[in-house]
């Protein structure tokens, strides 16, 4: 399968996306700029799904 990064995956639209293409097997990259917002949704995401949740804080504002 393929590995798909989305960014702002911890909220909204971003983590409903990473949550489907998890369910479907991909392996996800999620970002986020908060760290406890990763590690929370990562450990949801990989006990639930096929694919491997890959965690990581960036902000991509600059």
């Amino acid at each position: 399968m393929s590995c798909i990064v989305i960014t702002g995956s911890t909220k909204g639209v971003g983590r409903g996306l990473a949550n489907e293409f998890a369910k479907l097997g991909h392996n996800v990259v999620i970002t986020s700029r908060r760290q406890a917002d990763i590690a929370s949704v990562t450990e949801e995401m990989n006990n639930k799904s096929k694919g491997r949740i890959i965690g990581q804080v960036c902000d991509i504002s600059d």
